[in-house]
């Protein structure tokens, strides 16, 4: 199914915080508590519990339990090699969690990208992605809008862009930031975010390597050219094929959402829909909106890349406060209080792709009652507005009676106000109709009534002449 942007921005559904390591048992979030109070600035409260960041071996456990689990909706995609196995050294993959409808068939919906874990140090971002995938997996067919967003877009996680650098972090305890490249100097280690090929918007300023060291034994060092590691050009090549619409980079650390450009304080030609969104999303989870530029001038990273080079309207989300880093054991909570203020604004953002511009589209439909039996059926009508005008010859109606299979009807235009009627068949007393209606504007983009249909419906029931 293709799918259409979403104007409701808070949409209660339930987390389900994993469990880590086996230790705990789960803990069960609100989030509609947790956006309201995201919304004004304010962490949901949570229970203090012990907390252990996953290792690299667990995270890809995690990930195949979840792709056998689910089938028809989730596939693990080995998208690339970490350095190490590049060099016989280890054998660790970078992988991307696909979730889709029909993850095996390229539907045209849609392109939706989150990914985490370039700098191993940073292990918070990877739990977001990996409760991300878990809600997505486990929630369809129960939650409305879980199930809505898997059907109409095609999402891509990656919870680990760095596996051999999380590994190195996890096993050394060092504070280890880059890959594990053996540098021509004998010193270890690219980072990653500053390794992508700049903005490619033609601006010397914006190229690759300008604001990063050339210096390899460096925190920031940028490698030896662009995409020099096979960790980014395994996200290159996946952002070059999927041509993603949106796309989130979680880091840490500073509560800011932030856009391209990050080398100049010039704003994109999009900063218009940048602005709007990213101040969008910042209302679910509290953090600062701002042009990237904000936490420092720099090229080479991916969020400037995924945008001027990959096309995706891309942000960067840097979790937890600036002295909220890193997290001792007994911390748990404050690690669980920056997934679920995360996970509102993902999914948000998922449904966006659909229309990154938002422009106006309206259904005006007031649904039919239960109605007396009827032989020339029940009238359907909804006026049908559109910004970028409707696309006349595709308005739909979609039925089924009493929990049968779906019939389409094609909705015609009743006047020049924008009303488009169909007539559902007649149907015996006592029968219980349930429909939707789908309509289609002139930019492709398509909205429904409910918005969540099939999962949300219009229904009625026939009742007798007597």
């Amino acid at each position: 199914m293709s799918g259409a942007r979403s104007k409701m921005v808070s949409v209660a559904f339930v987390l389900t915080v994993m469990t880590v390591m086996s230790v705990l048992a789960p803990t069960t979030v609100g989030l509609g508590d947790a956006e309201a109070s995201a919304a004004d600035g304010v962490s949901s409260p949570m229970n203090v519990t012990e907390y252990l960041y996953r290792d690299f071996a667990e995270v890809v456990e995690v990930l195949e339990e979840t792709a056998a689990a689910h089938p028809g909706i989730a596939r693990l995609v080995d998208i690339g090699d970490g350095w190490e196995k590049t060099q016989g050294i280890a054998d660790r993959d970078i992988l991307a969690m696909r979730i889709t409808d029909n993850p095996d068939i390229e539907e045209g919906e849609p392109d939706v990208l989150f990914m985490a874990r370039q700098h191993a140090n940073e292990p918070t971002p990877t739990e977001i992605a990996l409760q991300l995938i878990e809600n997505l997996t486990d929630l369809y067919g129960s939650d409305t809008r879980i199930s809505w967003l898997v059907d109409n877009r095609d999402i891509w996680i990656i919870p680990v862009v760095n596996p051999d650098g999380m590994d190195y972090f996890t096993d050394t305890g060092e504070n280890w930031r880059k890959n594990r490249h053996l540098n021509y100097d004998g010193s270890y280690g690219v980072d990653l975010n500053r390794n992508y090929a700049g903005s490619e918007n033609g601006d010397p300023l914006g190229e690759w390597s300008v604001g990063a060291s050339l210096v390899p034994s460096d925190v920031d060092y940028c490698g030896e050219y662009a995409f020099s590691e096979p960790e980014t050009q395994a996200v290159r090549d996946l952002a070059l094929d999927q041509r993603f619409e949106v796309a989130i980079d979680f880091h840490m650390s500073g509560d800011v959402i932030c856009w391209p450009w990050g080398y100049t304080t010039n704003a994109t030609p999009d900063d218009d829909d940048f602005t709007r969104i990213g101040s969008e999303l910042s209302k679910l989870n509290g953090y600062l909106a701002a042009q990237s530029y904000v936490t420092g001038l720099l090229a080479g990273d991916s969020v400037d890349w995924l945008y001027g080079g990959g096309g995706a309207y891309s942000f960067l989300f840097e979790v937890g406060g600036w002295l909220d880093y890193f997290h001792p054991d007994d911390q748990y909570g404050i690690v669980q209080e920056q997934i679920a203020e995360n996970i509102p604004p993902a999914l948000l953002l998922a449904e966006i792709a659909g229309d990154r511009s938002e422009l106006r589209f309206d259904i005006d439909h007031h649904p039919l009652d239960d109605s007396s039996y009827s032989e020339t059926g029940f009238e359907v009508s909804a006026r049908i507005t559109a910004e970028r005008d409707v696309d006349q010859g595709a308005q739909l109606l979609r039925y089924r009676v009493d929990g049968g299979d779906w019939t389409e009807l094609t909705m015609t235009p009743a006047n020049a106000m924008g009303v488009y009627t169909a007539i559902i068949p007649s149907a015996a007393a006592g029968s219980v109709i349930d429909y939707y209606i789908v309509a289609h504007d002139n930019g492709g983009v398509e909205l429904m009534s409910p918005m969540y249909a099939p999962y949300e419906v219009h229904s009625f029931q026939v009742l007798s002449t007597g």
